[in-house]
């Protein structure tokens, strides 16, 4: 529901597991058209990670996959429009108030996709961070409490989750904004982030499957892979001036989408 409330009628607001009603009515029609249409080469690359020449690969390239052909990709971009509606209440027989504070954010090749991503680390990149002492530790506002930033091609989400009492969900909105407010001209969380991030970096390098993984991903979302030394200089230019120009344009209190 917080998906559908947030990206309305784009893809991206859609169950992927579907509706009873569509899975019920698939047929193997359905899912020959779908398959034609997106699963062809236009729409996929081949990642190699380790000791290989480009040349090498090319060949291994051809001779694996003699029938492909090109194609034009077959997806295009769809826009993104802004809910009207700033609350959704979702009513159930509960205990515990399940508070998500979200709003839509650029595409993930967009800078300041990668200002917030950092910003998330920033306030939520653990245990010692300003929304988990702020919520959880000072205050006991809910056990459960973090940030998320979601990317895509088209666009994507920045949002906080606090699993609350009832009677002190209001306060715990209140405590988030300050966290944002308070965190966007930090410099030292800025170092931080900075710092924590590189280091989970280098750990996904040390995998060959993870560098794949990264790899595939960056295709798909920013249209080329990105090694170790480009993302790491991506993630160093970054200034706190960035940080707070990026939040202040999208998660301005405002603009904060309530879903309970």
């Amino acid at each position: 529901r917080a998906e559908q409330f947030l990206y309305g009628d784009h893809p991206l607001g859609k169950d992927t597991l579907g509706l009873e009603d569509t899975v019920l009515n698939f047929r193997r029609a359905h899912f020959l058209t779908f398959w034609q249409k997106l699963y062809h080469s236009g729409n996929c690359a081949l990642i190699v990670a380790g000791q290989i020449s480009e040349t090498r690969i090319r060949e291994l390239a051809a001779n694996l996959f003699p029938e492909v052909e090109s194609a034009p990709p077959g997806r295009q971009p769809i826009k993104l429009e802004t809910p009207t509606a700033n609350e959704l209440t979702i009513n159930r027989e509960i205990e515990q108030v399940h508070l998500l504070l979200a709003q839509l954010t650029p595409k993930a090749s967009a800078p300041e996709a990668k200002h917030l991503s950092l910003f998330q680390t920033m306030i939520s990149g653990g245990m010692s961070f300003p929304l988990f002492q702020e919520v959880r530790d000072k205050r006991g506002l809910g056990y459960s409490v973090r940030a998320a930033m979601e990317a895509w091609s088209d666009g994507g989400d920045f949002s906080i989750y606090v699993g609350t009492d009832p009677k002190r969900y209001r306060e715990a909105i209140t405590v988030a904004h300050e966290v944002i407010a308070q965190a966007k001209t930090d410099q030292s969380l800025l170092d931080r982030a900075k710092t924590v991030t590189l280091g989970r970096l280098a750990l996904t390098f040390e995998s060959t499957a993870q560098i794949i993984s990264s790899a595939a991903q960056d295709v798909a979302l920013l249209g080329k892979p990105r090694g170790y030394d480009e993302i790491e200089q991506e993630i160093m230019a970054i200034e706190i001036g960035d940080i707070r120009h990026a939040v202040e344009t999208y998660l301005a209190p405002e603009k904060m989408k309530t879903i309970m």
